[in-house]
């Protein structure tokens, strides 16, 4: 039996205000990878908002790592329970690839125990 998942990302499961970012930042955990910072907690919902500081670069730089980040998310979000997350790029001194940020998000999801019970 297949599970057919929707790998959309709707503007509802995104966090955008700063109250929300402030809210994750205070109450939340952290897990630091090389290349991204995790914080989340448990919540009724699973949201997730990225952030990309400026010392990483012009905004051509930060807007491609955003959508790196956005896509790994995409591709293993179902893996993820009902937190609310805050994925950080850290400075790096290159571009990381996806294959990196998946890799790194997919080891925060199992080391700190985010995973749902559906995930692999």
């Amino acid at each position: 039996m297949s599970v057919n998942h929707d790998f959309r990302l709707p503007k509802k499961e995104i966090l955008k205000k700063s109250h929300d970012f402030q809210c994750v930042l205070k109450r939340g955990k952290r897990w630091e990878g090389k290349i991204i910072k995790c914080f989340y907690f448990k919540a009724d919902e699973r949201k997730v908002g990225f952030v990309v500081p400026r010392r990483l670069g012009k905004a051509v730089i930060r807007n491609r790592i955003k959508r790196l980040m956005r896509e790994a998310y995409r591709h293993h979000k179902y893996a993820v329970g009902e937190f609310w997350i805050l994925i950080m790029a850290k400075k790096t001194g290159e571009l990381p690839k996806l294959k990196q940020i998946e890799t790194e998000f997919c080891q925060c999801i199992r080391q700190e125990g985010l995973a749902s019970s559906t995930f692999d």
